[in-house]
C-alpha cells in the first residue's frame, strides 16, 4: 500500500496534467482511503476495468475538482469477467485467464475481499475462442490462470465442466503445442 501510494505521487509529480487511475485489489478493499489521495482521480476496484477508458474521458471534460470512484461490491459478482485478447506482440506465450474469485477465506489472505468470495469461471466456449484466436496470431503456448484454477467449473451448474475439460478442449486446437496451468491446489481436485 505504501509503495503504491508513493508511486501514485511520483507519477503525479513527473505529470501534473495525468488523471491518476487506480485500479485493482488495493482500490478495491479500501477505495475511500485511495480516494483521499490528493493525486488520485479515479479509484475502480478489480470488476470495473474494462470501462476505465470510458470513466477517463469522463474526467476529461469535468471542471475543477476531478474525482470518482467505480467500485462494485465484489463479494455481489457472480459473473466472470471476460476480456479477450485484442492485439499480439509476436511472442508465443500467452497467459489465459479462465477462473477468478476463492471461496476459502484463509485467515492470511486478501484474495476472497479483493477478487470475491465465489468462485467465478469463465465459459468453456470464450476460452476455446481465445485460444483459437492465439493460435491463429503464432502463439504456441497457452499459460492458464486464475485465484484456484483447480476451482474451474465448480460454479458452472448447468454445464458440468472442470479443468480437465478445458485443457483437452485446447489440447484439440491446431497450433497450440504446449498447455501449462497456474495456482493449481491439490486439494482441490
Amino acid at each position: 500500500d505504501r509503495k503504491s501510494r508513493q508511486y501514485i505521487r511520483r507519477m503525479k509529480k513527473k505529470n501534473p496534467n495525468a488523471i491518476i487511475a487506480v485500479v485493482g485489489c488495493y482500490s478495491q478493499v479500501s477505495p475511500e482511503e485511495i480516494l483521499e489521495i490528493e493525486e488520485v482521480n479515479l479509484v475502480m476496484g478489480t470488476n470495473e476495468r474494462r470501462t476505465i477508458v470510458d470513466e477517463i474521458k469522463k474526467l476529461e471534460v469535468v471542471e475543477g475538482d476531478k474525482k470518482a470512484s467505480t467500485v462494485d461490491d465484489i463479494m455481489k459478482v457472480r459473473a466472470f469477467e471476460d476480456i479477450e485478447i485484442s492485439q499480439s506482440n509476436g511472442r508465443t506465450r500467452a497467459f489465459m485467464k479462465i477462473q477468478d474469485g476463492c471461496d476459502r477465506f484463509c485467515t492470511y489472505c486478501i484474495i476472497p475481499y479483493a477478487r470475491g468470495g465465489k468462485v467465478r469461471s469463465r465459459d468453456i466456449e470464450s476460452i476455446v475462442n481465445e485460444a483459437k484466436t492465439l493460435a491463429e496470431n503464432g502463439y504456441e503456448e497457452v499459460v492458464l490462470t486464475g485465484i484456484h484454477v483447480a476451482s474451474y467449473g465448480k460454479d458452472l451448474k448447468e454445464e458440468k465442466v472442470a479443468l480437465l475439460d478445458v485443457i483437452k478442449k485446447i489440447n484439440e486446437i491446431d497450433g497450440i503445442k504446449r498447455i501449462r496451468t497456474s495456482s493449481v491446489e491439490p486439494i482441490l481436485f
